[in-house]
């Protein structure tokens, strides 16, 4: 099977760009409604976003094989850009929102899960260290929204086992939610 990532590439502080990967079954839409899909998703995080970051979905979607992460071809699409809308203090970039999807797939006896990091968010999204429950509840939402979309089907890719090995899976998304704590995303190549 094949399915369709979308990235998105986020500018403005230093330490940009950030990069967001996201996967989507390709029989559930058309490139274009992978891209409008997390689009829509973004530009409903921007209303909670520091105003000093901007994002863009890249033009070109990749068509990857579930099973060894083989490109099997590109296609062009119109990029969805958006700003975050907040002009108040932004938190430390460290400081990121997780988002955490979960399917209905065990996968070598493990739950198939996923992560979505969530970056520039503004000090009114904490309390006392934490993520608020008002910033939660909306996040909730809008994540909700994502897996509901009518012309998409976010799932999580788990890749092959080994180099040669046709054993990835993909899985529909069933539910996300937002950790409680702040997460920080790190390179697994520094």
């Amino acid at each position: 099977m094949t399915m369709y990532r979308v990235r998105t590439v986020f500018n403005g502080p230093q330490g940009t760009p950030w990069l967001s990967t996201m996967f989507f079954d390709a029989a559930g839409g058309t490139h274009q409604q992978a891209a409008a899909a997390v689009g829509a998703f973004w530009g409903a995080v921007d209303a909670l976003q520091t105003n000093q970051v901007a994002w863009a979905t890249e033009p070109d979607v990749a068509e990857i094989s579930e099973a060894n992460g083989g490109l099997e071809g590109v296609e062009s699409t119109t990029p969805v850009t958006g700003s975050g809308a907040l002009s108040v203090e932004p938190l430390p970039w460290v400081s990121q929102g997780l988002l955490r999807w979960r399917t209905s797939t065990t996968i070598f006896g493990r739950q198939l899960r996923g992560r979505t990091f969530i970056p520039a968010l503004c000090t009114g999204a904490t309390d006392d260290g934490n993520l608020t429950a008002t910033q939660a509840t909306t996040l909730n939402g809008i994540a909700a929204a994502l897996i509901a979309d009518a012309n998409s089907t976010l799932v999580i890719w788990h890749r092959q086992t080994a180099d040669g090995n046709n054993d990835g899976d993909m899985a529909p998304v069933t539910s996300g939610i937002m950790w409680q704590s702040f997460a920080t995303l790190r390179s697994r190549r520094d």
